[in-house]
């Protein structure tokens, strides 16, 4: 479980925990909030950039929120 931060756009909408994986990941929000048919930027703890993932199931803070396969 890794700390996670969400970006779209160039700027951070939320923050949460869970497990990157390039086929899709789920993560508990702890801060913000993602939308279902975005596609964010996924930083993984410190790092200054990250991977592009399709919100799948989108969540508010304390919500499991669904993202899918990592895009190309």
């Amino acid at each position: 479980m890794s700390k996670l931060h969400f970006y779209r756009n160039s700027v951070k909408d939320a923050d949460g925990d869970g497990t990157l994986d390039k086929e899709g990941f789920s993560a508990v929000l702890s801060w913000g909030e993602v939308k279902s048919g975005y596609t964010y930027e996924v930083r993984s703890g410190t790092r200054v950039s990250g991977d592009s993932y399709p919100c799948t199931t989108g969540a508010t803070k304390d919500g499991t929120a669904k993202f899918g396969k990592k895009s190309s």
